[in-house]
């Protein structure tokens, strides 16, 4: 860690580092492992993963408040901001939400049902890449409630399928840093919120505290963000939608309220709001 490493960092290179050198010893070719821990290895007995004395200490999620939220939407280029909406009322993580497919959007019964995430591969070992649809992190497809504020935006122009999000500059899927790099990152800065941290994870763990403060039950919350689970939730599908309703209330409570405009502010002048003096409008 005095090279700059971080603590995840350090603990992900010594774990498989510390099950060659167990290897080893079981092979014969050294005495012992120097980087078990023997007290840990006797008391818990266990894996590889077990016997380094190094247990990395979590910091809470990274999450924006409520104001700063709406700052961000209101700082994001209109023609990017459904993109940053569906971030931040889905939690979709940024991979799923480039890969999101007209087809899994029911506007109907206003689901979402998510089945995989973009990825870039190579094309017969060349610099080359493609895109292709690949399964979900930890294989986490899954059903989420299709917000009312983003129906309304992504209706105009819906189509039967086909990429959700194009890059208007290539015509193409977009690359997985270029929406950070376009919009993302100055509309950040533009409202001050520019910190240390994955940018389009914070607006995932927002989804999150958004709904935990609109009463949304803990065990729907990790279900809608396809968190890893022990076991078996005992959560059917037909049965979980009736927590919809309850994530449809606390996401309008936040982004459907019609809240008053000031167009002084430094936010507003950056943006060039044209809204008059004591106007109402919706953040997006």
């Amino acid at each position: 860690m005095g090279s700059g490493l971080s603590e995840s960092s350090v603990k992900s290179i010594l774990i498989p580092l510390c099950g060659m050198l167990t290897d080893a010893v079981s092979e014969g070719h050294i005495q012992s492992n120097p980087l078990r821990s023997p007290k840990r290895a006797r008391h818990r007995g266990g894996s590889r993963h077990d016997v380094l004395d190094l247990q990395v200490k979590r910091q809470p999620p990274k999450h924006l408040e409520v104001s700063e939220a709406l700052r961000l939407l209101d700082a994001t280029p209109p023609q990017y901001r459904d993109m940053v909406l569906l971030a931040l009322t889905t939690g979709f993580r940024r991979n799923e939400i480039l890969g999101l497919q007209w087809e899994w959007l029911d506007f109907g019964a206003m689901r979402i049902d998510l089945r995989g995430q973009l990825y870039w591969r190579r094309v017969d070992g060349n610099r080359e890449r493609e895109s292709a649809i690949v399964r979900c992190k930890y294989d986490s497809e899954r059903e989420v409630p299709l917000f009312s504020g983003l129906a309304e935006l992504l209706g105009p122009r819906r189509q039967a399928s086909g990429f959700v999000f194009i890059n208007p500059n290539t015509g193409n899927p977009w690359k997985e840093g270029k929406p950070t790099e376009l919009f993302l990152e100055p509309a950040y800065e533009a409202c001050g919120l520019r910190r240390p941290g994955r940018m389009w994870h914070q607006l995932r763990h927002t989804y999150a505290s958004v709904l935990a403060a609109g009463g949304v039950k803990r065990h729907e919350v990790e279900q809608l963000m396809g968190h890893r689970t022990t076991g078996t939730t005992g959560l059917y599908t037909h049965l979980f939608r009736e927590a919809y309703a309850e994530v449809e209330q606390a996401l309008a409570n936040v982004y459907c309220a019609e809240l008053p405009v000031a167009p002084d502010t430094e936010v507003a002048a950056r943006i060039e709001l044209n809204t008059p003096p004591g106007a109402t409008t919706r953040r997006f």
